[in-house]
């Protein structure tokens, strides 16, 4: 069994980073799920893809398989 990678995703706003959420990887699946810190903000990055929920999203196999090849450094 691989082990769970993860990956914090944020923005930057010219020197003020602001943390949105995580990026898993578990197995052959991808999912994202936001803060909570950042839903309350209310800035939707993605809000046809990504809407502003408390839910786990699962990223779909096209185009998104090839992230499993991906080495995190």
């Amino acid at each position: 069994m691989k082990p769970i990678q993860k990956i914090i995703v944020s923005i930057d706003f010219g020197g003020t980073e602001l943390p949105v959420g995580e990026l898993i990887q578990e197995g052959r699946g991808i999912y994202f799920k936001y803060y909570t810190a950042f839903i309350k903000k209310g800035l939707a990055i993605s809000p046809f893809h990504l809407p502003l929920k408390e839910t786990i999203y699962t990223a779909p196999a096209q185009p998104f398989d090839g992230l499993l090849d991906w080495k995190v450094s």
